[in-house]
């Protein structure tokens, strides 16, 4: 991509990476021993039922706008859910940070906050 196209979709990606709100109670839900793998498909799947539009499936403008929408998304579930696990609290993402520095922020928030340097990650 030239660096405009590169800078759109970090834009992007960090504008979608907030879960709606409804979806840390459903991560919560789940009991902390179950398989990561199997949490993160089930939250995709109720992700699926928030975005009715996503049901046109046969609109590639609809489709990219998905595909986009669970890019941004993922770091957060797992992240989210790692949180649950360890009885932390979770860690909003920060749209200033890259996909790869909000994930490990998320993940990792007490150590960001004692002085790891995140944002070239």
């Amino acid at each position: 991509p030239t660096q405009a196209q590169l800078d759109e979709w970090k834009k992007s990606i960090n504008s979608l990476a907030s879960l709606p709100e409804n979806i840390p109670a459903l991560l919560k839900a789940f009991p902390k021993e179950a398989h990561p793998m199997g949490v993160f498909i089930s939250t995709i799947s109720a992700l699926g039922t928030l975005y009715p539009e996503a049901r046109d499936v046969l609109d590639a403008d609809t489709r990219w706008a998905q595909i986009k929408n669970l890019i941004a998304k993922a770091p957060a579930l797992g992240a989210y859910f790692y949180r649950h696990t360890e009885d932390k609290p979770f860690v909003e993402p920060d749209s200033e940070l890259s996909y790869a520095g909000n994930f490990l922020r998320m993940m990792f928030h007490a150590m960001v906050e004692a002085g790891w340097n995140i944002t070239d990650a």
